[in-house]
């Protein structure tokens, strides 16, 4: 049953520790002690490029259908101790150094590290939510049956049977090749670390313009902007997040420090962006292009090109391939359909204008911004350039939420900056030396530290707990959360008959949300080859249905019975003689069809 894939083992725990480690460790390799001015910046940074560069690596072996050709968590394992075995060589160094003798410089550190405690606490507290069970949304509808699928295949198989059978999905890749640990939810580990390692990296950004406490609320916008459903379904859009923050952040270290070390790892992670998912286009198509003139040299160029395509071509090379369009399905109407139609699209278009909805509100206070424009530094002032073109582009694109959560981070910067200008013009004071001085003496600064510390640590333990019912809970617990969420699942394990394992085709109506649950042979969606309205248009005529069902190899037709016009379609097709009803419950129904030269009563029987 796939649900032993889902829950969080103790060996799970284990192998996202090491998975963790060998991600940041790869990144370090390639990273470590780069940017001397930011030391702060490095391990996030290090983070972005781990996942690039294990996207790139899953790609190409995963391509090759060959998942089992080395171990992922061997090379992890390989990975850190080759970080270990380099940062001893480089510490020994730096050992002989005089400023390693400067006694000042130590507690220097050390006085910094403080309020990183403090964002520990709250960011650790909001990663765990990624781990919420039982999963719902788009990971169960397809991103982890596309994880399954390419596990059970051994590489990346075109899986028509998902909605989006050849989007770029290098996450799912990952997650693929690691299921030979024994669990599908490295996901949503991608997705912890990515949101870890935006709260680090734009905390650390804001402490640049911004004192220390409206660094921290630059973290307590972001965490609590992304509520628990977001970080628990948004996985893929979580490392898009990530790829495209540092990809920006690498971008402005390329034009303070003028190193094409940058200029490749722009490259990288926005390729990597452009593997996660097409919506990495509306945030990086614009200013990379825009980046790519402003390099200084012609090799700078070369670099930039080459690690892009490195990273992201694989995707779109397969898809022209396999349907002759490389942006599938949105470029229909110029390469011709595959799988998908016209109709589809516009359905698809459709469904994303129901679903439009604002941002959180302390994200949207970011752009009154240029209320303040004379006030701001001419970094300021193109961070709002920026968010004004993601802005525009998301509302005339989607307006959906979820698809914004990568301007998110800048969103929470800016809006930080815009609280505290309407602090300094209500109150008449910045947050000064003077003023943390005023505030020192009277007690307050002093005692505020340890409050803000103890709700931290009660954020925490609150967040534990409701982390304890998602996540360290036994199989049969998780079992019995989808069968109350799932009716369609709850039906299947009601019923004897094992169509998960029988040599037929299950075809589903109205439950997409459940489709990793209702087995690997499942079939049938909204949109694609095996559309509902192919299937809805075969079953008007009972003896077109029967060699429809046939041709297509469809054993088991499970409905939803929640829903008026699926409940009214299944009251029709059961009095139809060849299909028999293996079991219903109050939101699902079952039927399959009759052995050939066998009856319902016997078949049943």
């Amino acid at each position: 049953m796939v649900t032993e894939l889902l829950y969080m083992s103790p060996q799970t725990i284990v192998a996202f520790l090491i998975f963790v480690l060998g991600v940041t460790a790869t990144g370090g390799l390639v990273h470590y002690r780069r940017h001397k001015e930011d030391q702060f910046a490095t391990i996030p940074l290090s983070i972005f490029i781990g996942i690039a560069l294990w996207m790139v690596l899953a790609s190409a072996i995963g391509g090759l259908g060959q998942f089992d050709l080395v171990s992922p968590l061997l090379l992890s394992i390989l990975a850190i101790f080759a970080f270990l075995a380099r940062r001893h060589y480089v510490a020994r160094k730096e050992s002989r150094t005089p400023e390693s003798l400067n006694p000042r410089a130590f507690t220097m550190k050390h006085q910094i590290f403080k309020p990183e405690w403090l964002v520990s606490l709250i960011v650790f507290s909001y990663a765990l939510r990624a781990f919420q069970s039982p999963h719902y949304w788009d990971d169960i509808m397809y991103h982890l049956p596309q994880t399954l699928a390419w596990w059970k295949g051994g590489g990346i198989v075109v899986n028509e049977a998902i909605r989006y059978p050849l989007f770029p999905m290098g996450p799912a890749a990952i997650a693929a090749w690691w299921s030979q640990s024994g669990t599908l939810l490295v996901g949503q580990c991608l997705s912890a670390l990515a949101f870890t390692a935006v709260a680090f990296l734009i905390f650390h950004t804001a402490r640049k313009t911004l004192p220390t406490l409206p660094s921290i609320l630059v973290v307590i916008i972001w965490t609590t902007s992304m509520s628990g459903t977001v970080i628990a379904t948004a996985t893929v859009d979580m490392v898009l997040c990530g790829m495209v923050t540092g990809c920006v952040y690498a971008a402005r270290c390329y034009f303070t420090d003028d190193d094409n070390y940058f200029v490749i790892i722009v490259g990288l992670l926005a390729g990597a962006a452009f593997s996660s998912k097409y919506q990495a286009a509306l945030y990086l198509a614009i200013p990379l292009v825009a980046f790519f003139f402003l390099l200084r040299t012609h090799p700078a160029r070369i670099y930039l090109l080459a690690s892009f395509f490195l990273s992201c071509g694989f995707w779109y090379a397969r898809a022209f391939v396999v349907s002759g369009d490389p942006l599938h399905p949105l470029g229909a109407s110029i390469f011709g359909s595959w799988g998908w139609n016209i109709e589809d699209m516009d359905r698809q278009l459709n469904q994303l204008e129901g679903v439009r909805d604002w941002p959180p509100a302390l994200l949207l206070s970011s752009l009154f911004l240029p209320i303040f424009w004379k006030r701001l530094t001419a970094e300021y002032k193109y961070a709002v350039v920026l968010l004004y073109l993601w802005f525009l582009s998301w509302m005339i694109v989607s307006g959906y939420p979820r698809y914004l959560v990568p301007a998110y981070p800048l969103m929470a910067i800016l809006s930080a900056e815009v609280f505290r200008l309407i602090w300094v013009k209500i109150s008449g004071y910045s947050w000064s030396n003077h003023f943390r001085e005023r505030l020192k003496h009277g007690g307050l600064l002093r005692l505020s530290r340890p409050v803000f510390t103890a709700v931290c640590i009660l954020l925490v333990l609150v967040n534990a707990k409701s982390a304890g019912k998602w996540i360290f809970v036994s199989e049969d617990t998780l079992i019995e959360k989808y069968s109350k969420r799932y009716e369609g699942f709850a039906l299947l394990r009601s019923t004897d008959a094992n169509i998960t394992g029988s040599d037929g085709r299950t075809y589903q109506i109205a439950l997409d949300n459940q489709n990793l649950l209702l087995g690997q042979n499942v079939i049938g969606d909204y949109f694609g080859r095996y559309r509902l309205k192919d299937f809805l248009e075969a079953s008007k005529k009972e003896d077109g249905f029967q060699p429809y069902l046939a041709e297509h190899n469809i054993q088991n037709i499970i409905v939803n019975l929640e829903l008026p016009w699926s409940r009214k379609f299944y009251r029709r097709i059961e009095q139809m003689p060849f299909l028999c009803e293996l079991g219903r419950n109050d939101g699902a129904g079952l039927l399959s069809v009759a052995q050939a030269g066998r009856g319902c009563k016997s078949y049943k029987g």
